[in-house]
């Protein structure tokens, strides 16, 4: 696209050369250079499964379009804080432009947006509860936890290496470990009070119903091996049903 210039018809890739990044963490150069690598990084760990390669590589590819419009000069060091949110909108605008169906788009606008959190989970010593709650939030995307793990390892191998950039790099399987101990490496965590459980107790269909599933759900993830009766009784408490 770029030898031919046929990139000046996609705003957002053409934003990408000559947008600046700090040499301490992309010794590569350029935004460009380094989505580039990335790119080349997503492709090793492609599965086989055509559908999933499609949303690591293009998640790979987008993953840093909100740099452009938020890379600036401060404190003497070139920062780009916020870049993951604010290419949600420049990737769908890029997936739209290429007629790519609605679930590629919404799956790969959920790991951009969340690109940046495995290794802030790590480096955070996080909760279970984050991990619970980032499981869910990408469920809605239909995307887990393993897919965006694999664009974090892209993203970070996909650049020079320096002790900086290899200390972050050996980091990352933390995330992937409490995942996988967590049982969400793979998908949201299993609710333990349903809507029939609800109903049994007199709850009525309707959006009070949705409501208190998720505030049964926000608790199962705050208090760990808490039961399904005591939710119960604690959400229904609050709701003043008891």
């Amino acid at each position: 696209l770029k030898s031919t210039n046929l990139i000046r018809f996609f705003p957002a890739l053409a934003a990408l050369p000559g947008t600046p990044q700090s040499p301490i963490w992309h010794a590569e150069g350029d935004v460009w250079i380094h989505t580039g690598m990335v790119t080349d990084a997503a492709a090793l760990l492609r599965s086989g499964h055509r559908e999933k390669d499609l949303v690591l590589m293009f998640s790979a590819l987008c993953h840093d379009l909100g740099k452009p419009k938020t890379t600036l000069w401060k404190d003497n060091r070139w920062i780009s804080h916020g870049h993951d949110k604010a290419g949600i909108s420049e990737t769908v605008d890029f997936m739209n432009q290429i007629r790519a169906p609605h679930d590629l788009i919404q799956k790969v606008k959920a790991l951009v947006k969340c690109h940046l959190a495995p290794l802030a989970l790590v480096k955070q010593n996080s909760s279970s509860a984050a991990f619970y709650r980032l499981a869910r939030e990408l469920d809605q995307s239909k995307v887990t936890l393993r897919d965006l793990y694999d664009l974090a390892l892209a993203d970070h191998q996909g650049r020079v290496q320096n002790e900086h950039t290899a200390l972050s790099l050996s980091q990352l399987p933390t995330f992937l470990e409490k995942a996988k101990a967590l049982g969400v490496l793979n998908g949201k965590p299993e609710d333990r009070v349903t809507a029939s459980m609800l109903m049994a107790q007199g709850v009525m269909p309707g959006p009070e119903l949705g409501q208190m599933l998720k505030a049964c759900q926000h608790l199962q993830d705050e208090n760990g091996e808490i039961l399904a009766e005591e939710i119960i009784h604690l959400i229904l408490k609050e709701q003043g049903v008891r």
